[in-house]
């Protein structure tokens, strides 16, 4: 079990997180860990580009993060209570023996993630003000209703369309819902102004590890 020590966010004069910092012990190890979030200020694409193009964009780009060794962090928050909106924030975490170690970690894989963002064209990332990591902390904290998913999946660009019924023609109006589903979960919530956090977090495994995992998991499913 991992204990927190202790914790705080560095922020500058205008109240804009620059990271988040955790002293903490597990299995007899001291050590930090720090998070760099910045927010998704502006997310534009050419409107002629087709779905599969950005999927496609997005899947070598989570692809990328992998094999340059990033712990990724994506998180999106729908913050309803005080009512901001939904808030897009994407990062990465690193461990460090101290805690500028950590930090200095972090930042280098924040690097990549942000790399990996400028695939989309006038991408802005901005730094996310501290009312909202602390709004992002105590909801995490309260919350009694957690849903947790393990694995990425691959993106499917189309649904498999099932054989027609009753003679009627085959219905292609839900093949791109695949790429629509966050939007349409995001909306789902928002015309109910239930506030959410929906929080993709990578721990890079090893590939051999992650084979041999995935093996595994295969047998207990299979049988």
């Amino acid at each position: 079990m991992i204990h927190i020590i202790s914790n705080g966010f560095d922020t500058n004069k205008n109240g804009e997180v620059n990271y988040a910092w955790y002293e903490l012990y597990e299995k007899g190890e001291h050590f930090y860990r720090a998070v760099i979030l910045k927010e998704l200020k502006v997310l534009s694409w050419n409107r002629d580009e087709k779905e599969e193009t950005l999927l496609g964009r997005q899947t070598a780009g989570i692809t990328g993060l992998y094999w340059s060794k990033c712990n990724m962090l994506y998180a999106a928050c729908g913050v309803y209570d005080p009512w901001m909106g939904i808030i897009q924030m994407y990062g990465a975490a690193e461990n460090g023996h101290t805690k500028e170690d950590a930090v200095y970690r972090a930042s280098v894989q924040m690097a990549s993630v942000e790399s990996m963002l400028r695939a989309f064209p006038q991408t802005k990332m901005a730094l996310p003000n501290i009312q909202i990591l602390k709004w992002y902390s105590e909801f995490i904290s309260s919350s009694n209703n957690v849903l947790a998913l393990l694995g990425y999946p691959d993106p499917r660009t189309k649904n498999r369309v099932g054989a027609p019924q009753n003679g009627e023609m085959p219905d292609e109006s839900a093949n791109d819902l695949a790429a629509e589903q966050l939007e349409i979960f995001f909306r789902g919530m928002a015309s109910l102004n239930q506030s959410f956090i929906y929080q993709v977090a990578a721990d890079r495994m090893d590939h051999d590890k992650l084979v041999r995992t995935n093996n595994i998991i295969n047998n207990i499913t299979s049988d």
